[in-house]
């Protein structure tokens, strides 16, 4: 049985995310919900438990909702692709090139490819990237960087 992701359980991802690369977070309870705010990638992990919250706490940031139902899986993986559409993988590319290496060949480099397919949908302002993502799942992630090194950097809204 899946037990229900807590506000504690949210903090330990943030902090394990963020603290090895020495980004800065703050932390806001706001009654049984709370906000993960990362200002330098302009994002923030709200915890919604029941709560609604103003749109103008919300406007120009990128949003990522957690809520309690969610798995740490999903926890996880909707907190990574926040902070990587702010620049969290371009400053770890950027600031901890070894890292980022491994990142991508423990298989970071399909995840980032299928994200954005996902994403994308078959929205035509995406035509372009959808094919060259396309494209890009026949190659290796090694030979993706030495083409185009920035690659996977960042992930669009």
């Amino acid at each position: 049985m899946n037990r229900l992701m807590e506000v504690d359980d949210v903090k330990i991802i943030m902090g394990i995310l963020l603290n090895q690369y020495k980004i800065p977070f703050e932390f806001q309870k706001v009654g049984a919900s709370a906000v993960f705010e990362v200002k330098m990638f302009g994002v923030k992990i709200i915890y919604l438990d029941g709560q609604s919250f103003d749109r103008k706490a919300t406007d120009g940031w990128h949003i990522g909702w957690i809520h309690p139902d969610y798995d740490t899986n999903k926890t996880r993986s909707t907190i990574v692709w926040t902070l990587m559409r702010g620049g969290y993988f371009h400053y770890i590319h950027n600031n901890y090139k070894r890292t980022f290496q491994s990142m991508l060949r423990e298989g970071w480099d399909r995840l980032v490819i299928e994200e954005r397919l996902r994403s994308f949908k078959d929205d035509p302002k995406y035509n372009y990237f959808r094919e060259l993502n396309i494209d890009a799942k026949k190659l290796s992630g090694a030979y993706l960087l030495s083409i185009d090194p920035g690659f996977f950097d960042f992930l669009m809204e």
